[in-house]
């Protein structure tokens, strides 16, 4: 008995201690795994070689799409374009599936140190790679980068809960999925095609007339529209939850730490800092490149003696920021301009152009809808056809007589050969010669302004490319506020953060940046009001990629032209309103393939007001069904400053607007700039 019970103690010992040895070595192996199984071995090697040869693929084509662009800033964004889009598009397809496939698997395996190393290097290379000379076409290849993977993930989902649903057998919800996904896609085809209708629709219940038997081109339309209906629910729009920009504060340390680096010994009294005119730079110091510098560079802290504009900021005790602006004025410039004036006739005193970049007259009705109801208020007042008695809302002298010009074929979709166009007579990247026609004005007794809301006294970038043409300065150019750190980051002129390119709304000191674009031509227009004067107003709050901010300057838009219309206009005045193009830059739309983006970027928005009953009225009528160019409004400024046989001696594609336009001559073949088809959308018949 007694043997058998030191058995037992001893088999209750062993127990013990091989539940206590088991308990060990559980706690070891999972402080520190066994090593595999064979099977699991070469399961976590495929794993781990799939996820490499993913990786070195996506990073290989990723790093092969972004490099070899060595032309300028704009061939890469328009030339290039689609082949880099294309090229993106495969390596963010293997990038796709490397991110799938890290997801599904070695987050489930949990390895996490492959995991952070890949998306170290990843990310190291999608970020650094901005090319801010465009050598790697610039920030837009991140936005695309990431539209692509987050759509072919979408994709890659969809194709994984339809192959569960199949492997389950789950073959009723599969159909009703099916079905579903079915009609939708067949209802946004129809409406699809649908939305093209008001492609040709006009303001004042004008349309676009294609008739053979007239003498006019024929304008072609697209088959598929999807522009005016996502535009409509604004579904890329990223500042809807910005309603207004008064708490957009902009602070002082931003603007500060800036002007240190480049102005360290400045004095200022009151927080106050004076902004120069930017017309004291030369042109080729006005090169987007170090724009900013030269502006802040010459800052002051006490108003600059001397008549030209004012334009300073004032922060306050909380460091807020203001804007003030003053336009003196100046009793020397307007004798000197009067002197000259006399001697020389002119058919307008008053030449207003307002100029707005990168907007299709389409996409203008779309999103400046309180604009485009006082313009086709005005538009059904000339025309007893068209009136129609709910239109009440406006008091405006009915002795100004509108015009739409529905045919208006732009030369390029960008700013560059239109703008040479427009205010040369030749396209700016010929040798061709020819004056500025801010020139001309000026030297027929004019007073000049100029203004735009980018860091640059021009529309476009007046590089190297540019730099021989004959730019003119003008008397007054207010740009030199948009140089602020807050507007136009230096040395970063292509963020879609801020400035031009911007996909956000562009609060500036609590309002939107165009708005000091309107207060600063109110106010030259009232210091000059009676004297001879050629303003352009440039603004850039169309020119991004999503079709949307241009809204957000509606309102200010219409009560500035409401405004001129009813205090600044009488019958020695025009006002030609304008875009040079439709959007081109890089957005959803362009990365959708969109075939009315691709027409719309060449068709832009022409109006003019005139003096009622003006000898030109009947002239302008027929020339709105007509097709017209950058060029034709190079030969109206022409046309207002000479009599027929004083004009200067030089090459241009244009005439008058005050003249008919030959019909019969006019086609996309006339000009050098449009023989290749994808520009062209004036046919012949």
């Amino acid at each position: 008995m007694k043997q058998m019970k030191q058995e037992e103690d001893l088999n209750k010992n062993l127990i013990k201690n091989e539940l206590t040895l088991s308990s060990l070595v559980t706690k070891t192996t999972t402080l520190f795994p066994r090593f595999p199984k064979k099977t699991r071995m070469i399961k976590l090697v495929k794993m781990y070689m799939i996820s490499l040869l993913l990786f070195l693929i996506s990073y290989i084509l990723y790093y092969l799409s972004l490099t070899g662009c060595t032309k300028t800033e704009y061939e890469c964004l328009t030339e290039e374009r689609i082949k880099f889009f294309y090229k993106l598009g495969i390596a963010t397809l293997f990038s796709s599936l490397f991110f799938s496939f890290l997801i599904k698997y070695l987050i489930k395996h949990k390895q996490w140190i492959l995991i952070i190393i890949y998306s170290i290097i990843f990310l190291i290379q999608v970020f650094s790679d901005m090319g801010e000379e465009m050598e790697h076409h610039g920030r837009f290849n991140m936005i695309g980068f990431f539209f692509f993977i987050f759509f072919d993930l979408i994709v890659i989902k969809i194709i994984e809960y339809f192959y569960n649903l199949v492997e389950k057998k789950k073959f009723k919800k599969l159909s009703i999925i099916i079905i579903i996904g079915l009609t939708i896609t067949i209802t946004y085809l129809i409406i699809h095609r649908v939305a093209c209708n008001d492609f040709y629709k006009g303001l004042g219940g004008y349309q676009v007339i294609n008739n053979k038997s007239e003498d006019a081109c024929y304008l072609g339309k697209p088959k598929t529209c999807d522009i005016p209906i996502l535009s409509k629910i604004s579904l890329f729009d990223y500042s809807r939850f910005i309603r207004s920009c008064k708490n957009r504060r902009n602070d002082k340390k931003k603007f500060l730490q800036f002007l240190n680096q480049v102005n360290p010994n400045l004095t200022v009294t009151n927080n106050t800092y004076y902004f120069p005119n930017i017309n004291i730079l030369s042109y080729i110091d006005s090169d987007w490149g170090y724009i900013n510098e030269k502006v802040f560079k010459n800052i002051t802290g006490e108003k600059i003696s001397g008549t030209h504009d004012q334009i300073w900021i004032t922060f306050d005790e909380k460091d807020k920021g203001h804007i003030n602006i003053d336009i003196p004025y100046n009793e020397t410039l307007v004798q000197e301009k009067r002197k000259i004036a006399k001697n020389y006739s002119v058919k307008f005193e008053n030449v207003y152009m307002i100029y707005i970049d990168h907007i299709s007259r389409q996409h203008f009705q779309r999103k400046l809808k309180k604009t485009s109801k006082l313009l086709d208020y005005m538009l059904r007042n000339r025309n007893a056809k068209f009136h129609s008695d709910e239109y009440t809302l406006y008091d405006i002298d009915e002795n100004i007589e509108p015009y739409q010009f529905l045919k208006y074929q732009c030369l390029g979709y960008n700013t560059p050969p239109n703008f040479g166009a427009m205010f040369f007579g030749v396209s700016p990247f010929s040798l061709n010669q020819s004056k500025s026609i801010m020139e001309q004005f000026s030297n027929k007794g004019y007073i000049t302004a100029t203004i735009v809301n980018s860091c640059a006294r021009e529309a476009y970038n007046i590089g190297p490319k540019f730099y021989h043409v004959n730019f003119y300065k003008s008397d007054y150019e207010g740009s030199a506020i948009f140089c602020d750190p807050h507007y136009c980051i230096p040395n970063d002129k292509y963020s879609v953060y801020a400035g031009i390119n911007a996909k956000f709304r562009r609060c500036f000191y609590e309002r939107d940046s165009g708005e000091y674009l309107f207060e600063y031509i109110l106010k030259f227009l009232e210091t000059y009001k009676n004297e001879r004067k050629f303003l352009r107003l440039i603004s850039n709050d169309a020119h991004e990629g999503t079709g949307e901010l241009v809204k957000y300057i509606d309102n200010a838009l219409h009560d500035f032209l409401l405004t001129i219309f009813t205090k600044y206009f009488d019958d020695k005045t025009i006002i030609i309103f304008l875009s040079d193009h439709g959007a081109s830059l890089v957005g959803a739309y362009e990365l959708m393939l969109s075939e009315d983006k691709n027409f719309e970027k060449m068709l832009g928005f022409l109006y003019m007001f005139l003096p009622k009953n003006s000898t030109y009225h009947s002239n302008l009528e027929y020339n709105e069904q007509r097709m017209v160019t950058p060029y034709d409004i190079f030969g109206t400024f022409i046309d207002i400053l000479y009599e027929k046989d004083e004009r200067p001696n030089f090459y241009f594609n244009g005439q008058s607007l005050f003249e008919k336009v030959n019909g019969h001559e006019r086609s996309c073949k006339t000009y050098e700039e449009l023989k290749e088809k994808t520009f062209c959308r004036c046919f012949d018949f």
